[in-house]
């Protein structure tokens, strides 16, 4: 429901700006990855149009002329989304590098897409080479540094005298998300007041894989 209340000296807010609403699947369980967050303006006009309907209130408002608009911190769709967490996550190079930990999978590094390092620049490395017919999928990619990738050329691991830390998987939604929720770099985009709904375990292959990557 949206709040409209007609106030001269609304109480004070962060910017507007940095307002963010998550929205929940209808039985009040995240079912996208990564979540769906809402700025100010799209949380208003969704309320407005009677797509969602509010779980947690903030302090936050959208100021008219004599009025000022109330903003939720989580909201629930009226309508339920059909969608299963437990099915494959879409392969991206961005979701290939949280995956794998933004970690070189041969030698450890913490790496990210454009740095100027060539030993911490992440990217796409096909475990059987493109070359030798090798596909662009979950199970023959990993995330490997410049350097690696430019050594092991055209050849397999084995054929470069190289070993992987761990073998590529499949993962899930579910693994994706919990991945997500976890990675550090999160923490300013996942506000308090949001934990207790984003809650969410990895299936039991995406634990063990997990499990073993910070073993490795």
């Amino acid at each position: 429901m949206l709040e409209i209340v007609k106030a001269a000296a609304p109480p004070r807010q962060k910017p507007i700006s940095q307002h963010r609403t998550l929205v929940l699947n209808k039985n009040n369980r995240p079912f996208v990855y990564p979540p769906l967050i809402l700025n100010a303006q799209q949380t208003a006009i969704a309320l407005m149009l009677g797509r969602v309907e509010v779980v947690e209130m903030s302090e936050s408002y959208l100021m008219g002329h004599n009025y000022h608009v109330m903003l939720p911190k989580v909201v629930r769709l009226r309508q339920s989304v059909a969608r299963s967490l437990f099915r494959k996550a879409a392969f991206s190079p961005r979701a290939l590098l949280i995956r794998d930990r933004n970690t070189c999978q041969y030698t450890g590094n913490w790496v990210q897409f454009g740095d100027g390092d060539i030993n911490h620049a992440a990217t796409v490395e096909h475990v059987l080479p493109r070359a030798q017919g090798g596909e662009n999928t979950w199970e023959n990619t990993v995330i490997a540094c410049y350097a690696i990738n430019n050594f092991k050329g055209n050849r397999t691991p084995e054929e470069a005298g190289l070993t992987l830390r761990i073998r590529p998987w499949v993962p899930t939604m579910k693994d994706m998300l919990h991945l997500w929720l976890t990675d550090p770099r999160q923490k300013d985009t996942i506000q308090p007041e949001w934990q207790e709904h984003l809650k969410v375990e990895p299936t039991d292959t995406g634990k063990r894989m997990i499990d073993l990557a910070l073993a490795a």
